[in-house]
């Protein structure tokens, strides 16, 4: 897979220091109609200010080839969403968010893997090499998210790695496994996200 670009977001692998990990994701709220598409593997973000502050955001809205380059306050990574279809008024489990949702009852309520010692697995644009081991970089989207995997399409951006303190990710580990070498032509990477939410003492507006 490592020869072959196959961008996926940000896939939950383990935690830091090797501790058990249930893969356990906690519950959010995504606004009814909000209208920006979320993918297995994108960034979220909770909605500081406003009538949807307390509300996940994604946390570049755009399906463009845009780095982003900003930690900001990164709440954790969507991996799926639960929701009363207006349609069938049948409730849905779903990879992916398609955007524009008003659920027929309730809420649209989102799974976001949000502990700040998670790590994640992503695939980089481009090359990395050992030397990459503990620098940081952005994330690019490289592709739409993908409507039949639910999977995004965002990838870290081999040509922004750098020391750079407000580059969102920091590279933590390659990917061993057969198919998957440093320093392939995409290689895959194990990334944390550098600023967190729930790491961070500045909360959301009051009112």
């Amino acid at each position: 897979m490592a020869s072959t670009s196959a961008p996926r977001g940000l896939q939950p692998v383990k935690m830091i220091g090797g501790r058990y990990n249930s893969h356990g994701a906690s519950l959010y709220r995504i606004p009814s109609n909000y209208s920006v598409a979320l993918f297995n593997g994108d960034p979220v973000i909770m909605t500081a200010s406003g009538s949807s502050r307390g509300t996940i955001a994604r946390m570049n809205a755009t399906s463009t080839a845009t780095t982003i380059t900003s930690s900001g306050t990164w709440l954790g990574v969507f991996i799926g969403c639960e929701y009363v279809d207006p349609n069938s008024k049948q409730p849905v489990f779903r990879q992916s968010y398609p955007g524009s949702i008003t659920p027929a009852s309730g809420e649209i309520l989102a799974h976001v893997i949000d502990d700040p010692d998670a790590l994640f697995e992503i695939q980089a644009d481009g090359a990395v090499a050992q030397t990459g081991l503990g620098t940081n970089a952005a994330i690019i989207q490289t592709a739409v998210g993908n409507t039949t995997t639910g999977n995004s399409g965002l990838q870290l951006d081999a040509s922004s790695v750098d020391s750079t303190s407000s580059l969102p990710l920091r590279i933590v580990d390659f990917v061993r496994r057969p198919g998957s070498s440093i320093g392939d032509a995409y290689t895959d990477v194990i990334v944390r996200l550098n600023t967190h939410f729930h790491r961070t003492a500045t909360g959301v507006a009051a009112s």
